[in-house]
């Protein structure tokens, strides 16, 4: 009569090993980000050629793209420095909200694209799904498509590649059009993103998304729309102009105390 008592223990022992090793591995992969596919699409062939003696053309982003987990369609490269083949199927990864300063400045950055699209009246149009997603930008205001490219995207791109530390070889060289974006990206970690805490800091990374493959190919952010997190940052010229005023106190006090 012991041997079913036995057998029993066995089994439940057996049991609560299993669950315990799946509560394991669905906390891991919590932490690293949901498994996920991410497929690239189509060469929209919109590219950029920064001001920089030797350094050859990129492509700009955004980029057209898919996952399963989001609608967003639009992706910029977290990894110029590594490389992947159009319409490519990239099963091997995770998703998971921008993690660290470097990927929320990125990721602010790829929604100040689409921010910049809307005020300069360019429309960005994604159709198809998977691997055979394309990008279509049309001129509605009085900026054309190319100047949106060479003021805004392609500049956003390289800003991207600078601050990850992942510069393509074909465009080795910090952007100087560049610098202005990675100083708003900065801005917008220093004042809102830092604050995990800030609503507009909770929305962002409930809604933007990194997809990080696992087999040495590139990175991809979500270029998510957020105009809420836009506005409550200043202007580059607002910028400078708080900078200047500041300073211009600070000076003001130190001389009014040395001439006491």
């Amino acid at each position: 009569m012991r041997w079913p008592h036995c057998r029993f223990k066995n089994l439940l022992l057996t049991f609560i090993v299993c669950v315990c090793g799946l509560l394991v591995f669905s906390t891991t992969l919590q932490a690293s980000g949901t498994v996920t596919v991410f497929y690239l699409g189509q060469n929209d062939n919109i590219t950029y050629t920064p001001a920089v003696s030797g350094d050859g053309a990129i492509p700009a982003g955004p980029y057209p793209g898919t996952m399963p987990t989001t609608t967003i369609q639009l992706f910029f490269c977290l990894s110029g420095n590594q490389s992947v083949g159009w319409g490519t199927e990239e099963a091997s990864g995770s998703e998971a909200p921008p993690s660290g300063q470097a990927q929320e400045e990125a990721a602010f950055l790829a929604s100040l694209v689409l921010y910049k699209a809307s005020q300069n009246g360019i429309t960005l149009t994604t159709s198809g799904t998977n691997g055979s997603t394309t990008l279509t930008q049309t001129q509605t205001g009085s900026m054309s498509t190319g100047t949106f490219v060479n003021t805004v995207e392609g500049p956003i791109t390289m800003a991207i590649w600078q601050i990850m530390g992942t510069m393509p070889t074909e465009a080795p060289n910090n952007d100087p059009a560049a610098q202005t974006y990675v100083t708003q990206a900065v801005a917008a970690w220093t004042s809102i993103l830092s604050n995990p805490a800030n609503p507009l800091t909770v929305t962002f990374n409930n809604n933007a998304q990194v997809f990080t493959t696992s087999g040495g190919g590139q990175n991809f952010v979500s270029a998510y729309s957020d105009p809420g997190l836009m506005t409550a940052l200043p202007e580059p010229g607002t910028m400078v102009l708080f900078g200047t005023g500041a300073l211009l106190i600070v000076l003001g006090r130190v001389r009014r105390r040395a001439r006491r």
